[in-house]
Parts: structure tokens; C-alpha cells; sequence
């Protein structure tokens, strides 16, 4: 039983004529006839009641809604391939910060590795608002945005991917670090923001400034942060943590394997603000866009 056969079958439900199915099928009526017979008699019963004007039995009605499905899912799957193949050779210019880039850096290069003949590029910005700008004066295809809350642009689309904890980035050797870890089996323990108030932090004084949500997060500890380091870039500011010189915000995959044993992580408690969504943004996706934003999604770019 071949997807030809179930073609001729439909072919002829729908004409409700072996003559006029051949006519479109390109075949002759006899050929026609004899490959049904042979269906018929592989399947072990008839498809079509040839006493009733070829209406179909019951049991050809199971069998042309299932060949309908199938010959529909095949010609999905050949356009889908044939899509594949012809954005071998496409192009594709991905935006992305410093902190968005570090969720998607396995998923680049993934693609990449399927799309090697096509042209891909990635461009670094150090705000998701300067790759906005760059998405609108067609500068950029897609950009992969870590924003707080809604990030909406007219003229374009925005595809949420999931949503990261930002984390407190706290020298092992503090004080806070021991007393908050007695009593907490979690993998970040809760600590107030406010326990913090005397020490320093890097962070950048623009984002500090800009940023309502950071504004509003330090509002809610009672106290304006003191900044030693002056820095949008999270390895960075995870340097200086690890000195002991200051505290920070991080993302634990942002902390290097050669810190872990000097940073330790803190999920700072009741504060819903430090909840970062990670989206795509783009105008008319390509092909190869999609492709990418597909692989994305299935991967939901990392933990």
C-alpha cells in the first residue's frame, strides 16, 4: 500500500469516476482500475460500492479520511524539507547583549552548524534598546532581548521565551553568606536585600538610573546602593564579587567554574521584580529567522 495508491483512491472518491480520476491522474483508466483491485485486495476488503454510484463502503470511508491525513502530512513534510534546502545559502543577522547572548551561545552555534553555507552573523549591542533601533532600520533580523516586563515596539513582533531568576552575587567570605545558609537547604537561599544596605555594589549607574524596575527594587530594600564598579557586564561585576570588593546581580551561569567556590548565589526574598523575560523580537521573519526562532523554542535556550 503505497501513498500513490491512496492518491488514486481519494482521486477517485472525490470524482466519484475512474474515468475522470485517470484524466487527471495522467494514467490510463485500465491501470487505474486494476492498481484499486490490487489495493482492495491487499486491504482485504472494498472501498468503493461499485453497485451504488462508487460511494464508498464504510470501511473506505476509515480509509480515505486516514489516506486524506497522510497524503496531507506527506506533502507538509516534502514543502518543509524543500524549505530547508532552499535556506541553505540565506542570510541571517542575530542581535543580542552581553547577557542575552549567553543563553542562545549553544543554540548560534547548533545553527550555525546545520546552516553552514548560509550567512549568519551576530551583532552585540550593549542594550536591548539600541538592538531595538538596529531592528527597525533593518540593520538586524531577530534580536534575542532580556527585558523586565512587557518589551513592546511598534512595528514589530515580540515572541516570549522564558522567563530567568536574576540572582543576588554574594562573596563566599560575607558574613550574610554563613548566617544565611544555617538554617536553608535550597540551592539559593532567600536573604533580604536590606542585610546589604552597607556594602557596595557593581552595577551600572545608567541601568540603576534608567531602569525603573532596579530603581524600584532598591526602593523596596529602603536604601540607595553605593557603587564601587560601575559595569553593565555580569562576568565583571562577578570579578569583583569574587574579590570580596562588592556585591552584584547575576545569573548562575554567568558565574565561572574557577568563582564558584568564592560567589556565592542568593535569591533575594519577595521581590517579583527580579524575574527577567528572555524574548525574540523581529519584523517579517525570513525562512532561515524561523528556523532559528524554531530551534529556540525547543530548546528554550538553556537552563
Amino acid at each position: 500500500m503505497s501513498l500513490r495508491h491512496m492518491e488514486f483512491a481519494v482521486k477517485i472518491s472525490e470524482l466519484k469516476s475512474f474515468t475522470k480520476a485517470a484524466n487527471e491522474l495522467g494514467i490510463a483508466q485500465p491501470s487505474l482500475s486494476k492498481s484499486i483491485m490490487l489495493l482492495e485486495k491487499e486491504l482485504g476488503v472494498e472501498i468503493f460500492d461499485r453497485k451504488n454510484g462508487l460511494e464508498l463502503t464504510y470501511a473506505g470511508e476509515i480509509y480515505i479520511a486516514r489516506a486524506k491525513n497522510m497524503l496531507r502530512l506527506n506533502k507538509e513534510l516534502n514543502n518543509e524539507i524543500r524549505g530547508l534546502s532552499s535556506i541553505k545559502t540565506g542570510k541571517l543577522v542575530i542581535g543580542a547583549t552581553s547577557t542575552s547572548f549567553k543563553f542562545i551561545e549553544k543554540i548560534i552555534a547548533m545553527f550555525y552548524s546545520r546552516f553552514s553555507k548560509a550567512d549568519i552573523r551576530v551583532v552585540h549591542a550593549h542594550s536591548e534598546p539600541a538592538l531595538i533601533e538596529m531592528l527597525k532600520s533593518g540593520e538586524l533580523d531577530i534580536v534575542y532581548a532580556a527585558h523586565f516586563g512587557e518589551l513592546s515596539a511598534e512595528g514589530l513582533e515580540c515572541e516570549f521565551i522564558k522567563k530567568r531568576r536574576l540572582l543576588l552575587s554574594v562573596c563566599s567570605s560575607h558574613p550574610a553568606v554563613s548566617r544565611a545558609s544555617i538554617n536553608s537547604t535550597e540551592k539559593y537561599p532567600k536573604i533580604a536585600l536590606s542585610e546589604f544596605k552597607s556594602d557596595k555594589f557593581a552595577i551600572s549607574s545608567k541601568i540603576l538610573k534608567s531602569e525603573s524596575n532596579f530603581k524600584k527594587i532598591f526602593e523596596n530594600a529602603g536604601f540607595t546602593p553605593q557603587i564601587f564598579c560601575d559595569t553593565s557586564y555580569l562576568y565583571v561585576a562577578n570579578a569583583m564579587v569574587a574579590a570580596g570588593l562588592c556585591v552584584s546581580f547575576s545569573f548562575a551561569r554567568y558565574i565561572f567554574e574557577t568563582q564558584k567556590d568564592y560567589i556565592t548565589l542568593f535569591d533575594v526574598a519577595d521581590e517579583p521584580l527580579l524575574d527577567v523575560s528572555f524574548s525574540v523580537v523581529y519584523k517579517k521573519p525570513s525562512k532561515l529567522a524561523k528556523e532559528f526562532i524554531k530551534m529556540i523554542k525547543a530548546g528554550k535556550s538553556g537552563a
